[in-house]
């Protein structure tokens, strides 16, 4: 069901994408004042601004809450213990935690009603004319290379968290991170253990079998990432 909806909803995105490119001169408003064709770009935002509002608010409460859907993945630092299950918003400081699952949640949940009620907003309050006027509200070059700040804070957010790793990156899925491999995260941790099972009687090749094939295979592989 996850995936069928994810491919029914990238395939709608694919066709919208295209449609809209095709048909970019289309005139969907009128002008209330003179009645004639004019693209109220105000109101266009306020739609897709409710639109994606919905989508984020939908996904953080029922995706990842489990009400309705699987979850998501969570894992343990060193991604070994790696599973699928519901996670319960955290709204207290501990959900500013880029490795707490639970902002994932509450951040959705908090953004799509933040989204919905803006695009509320936009759809039934009309600008002033000079506010209007002073942000060029009309043009529509104006109105897309505004949207490049929004699109630059994301890019931002997650360039970072898949140079630094987070909740939303866990190494099954995305593989170590080249900031783990320069603080020889895995290899500590691979040596420690065989430093315990050593001190517990266990003899070097006893203690180096110990060790989780996962755990070995992400520090062999962070190797690569230098290259």
């Amino acid at each position: 069901g996850v995936a069928t909806a994810h491919i029914i909803l990238s395939g709608a995105l694919f066709l919208a994408s295209i449609w809209h490119w095709v048909n970019w001169d289309l005139e969907l408003f009128r002008d209330p004042r003179t009645d004639d064709p004019a693209l109220d770009l105000p109101k266009i935002f306020g739609i897709h601004l409710f639109l994606s509002g919905l989508l984020c608010f939908s996904f953080g409460a029922f995706h990842v809450t489990g009400l309705f859907g699987p979850g998501i993945w969570v894992s343990d630092p060193y991604g070994l213990t790696g599973h699928v299950e519901p996670i319960s918003p955290a709204w207290g400081p501990e959900g500013f935690d880029p490795f707490n699952p639970g902002g994932i949640s509450s951040h959705h949940i908090a953004a799509g009603i933040l989204g919905i009620c803006a695009g509320l907003f936009h759809l039934c309050v009309r600008p002033p004319q000079r506010l209007y006027d002073a942000l060029c509200m009309g043009n529509i070059e104006t109105v897309l290379s505004s949207s490049i700040a929004a699109v630059f804070w994301a890019a931002f957010v997650v360039a970072g968290t898949m140079w630094y790793g987070s909740a939303a990156t866990p190494v099954e899925l995305f593989g170590p991170t080249r900031y783990q491999w320069d603080l020889g995260f895995f290899q500590l941790q691979i040596e420690k253990r065989v430093q315990q099972n050593i001190q517990q009687g266990q003899s070097l090749e006893q203690a180096w079998s110990q060790i989780p094939e996962k755990l070995a295979f992400y520090d062999y592989i962070g190797v690569w990432e230098i290259f």
